[in-house]
């Protein structure tokens, strides 16, 4: 991966004003399978990197740590939550590579943890959106079925 992937361990970033102002570094941190329409040079989740993410313990360890900062990021902050968000997009690249590369087990936590926060503030977030979650989810789920066939 590259040097400003979240998995390689450089260009990790942590202020809450980076995390929201910034909107290259979640195609670097989370990459999934397919080219970014926004940022086409952020790597890609082929085969080969998923491997080569999923033996070194190095990788899972950092992309472990990415995803604890953007789950600390969404529970201290609730801009987020409302009916339309930039961060919604983010929310479903971050299940789709948390599911490919951590597992559907830790991809369907994540999900959780972000419903819970949308149902204590009322279900703002509308139900298209949290369908596309669900969806990439249950994706990701199948996926890991076929994979243990």
């Amino acid at each position: 991966m590259d040097s400003r992937s979240g998995v390689s361990g450089q260009g990790r970033v942590g202020r809450t004003l980076t995390l929201e102002r910034d909107h290259e570094y979640i195609q670097w941190l989370f990459p999934n399978q397919r080219p970014s329409r926004y940022n086409p040079s952020a790597p890609t989740l082929d085969t080969r990197a998923l491997e080569e993410i999923k033996s070194s313990p190095a990788a899972m360890q950092n992309f472990s740590a990415d995803v604890d900062l953007l789950r600390a990021f969404y529970s201290r902050n609730s801009h987020w939550l409302r009916p339309h968000d930039h961060n919604h997009l983010r929310i479903t690249r971050i299940i789709e590579a948390v599911g490919l590369i951590m597992g559907a087990d830790v991809a369907e936590e994540f999900h959780d943890f972000i419903r819970s926060r949308d149902m204590q503030a009322g279900s703002i977030i509308p139900a298209n959106t949290t369908f596309q979650w669900e969806k990439k989810l249950n994706h990701i789920k199948a996926l890991e079925g076929a994979a243990s066939d």
